[in-house]
């Protein structure tokens, strides 16, 4: 019997990301947009704004972070290159827990489709 999609919308990923900010965290106000090209991730860091976008892809079995772009100060601080190597590793802790393989991912409008195998 098929697994069904695992779908992820724009409220659950802001949810998961203020849930895992410290309380004296730099970081504010996070916003998530998923369209079909990208997820971006807007916030403010000590007053100004910020954002990481993202196009997440499956390679190799594994899901990855492609195209990442940094806008505002945040780039000063770390490179899209430091980025996608953090969202790696987030990506291959959350693909390890979920004990299956990602087939596929599917970004609509407001939300992301998720393919267990």
């Amino acid at each position: 019997m098929p697994i069904p999609p695992l779908k992820v919308t724009q409220d659950a990923f802001n949810n998961l990301v203020v849930l895992n900010l410290p309380p004296n965290s730099p970081v504010q106000n996070p916003s998530t947009q998923i369209t079909p090209d990208h997820v971006r991730l807007s916030f403010t860091v000590y007053g100004f704004a910020s954002a990481i976008s993202v196009l997440p892809q499956i390679q190799d079995g594994k899901l990855v972070a492609t195209n990442t772009t940094l806008e505002g100060p945040i780039g000063l601080v770390l490179s899209s290159d430091d980025i996608t190597t953090l969202l790696n590793k987030h990506f291959a802790d959350a693909q390890a827990r979920l004990k299956r393989p990602i087939k596929s991912i599917t970004l609509n409008n407001g939300d992301m489709s998720i393919q267990l195998g």
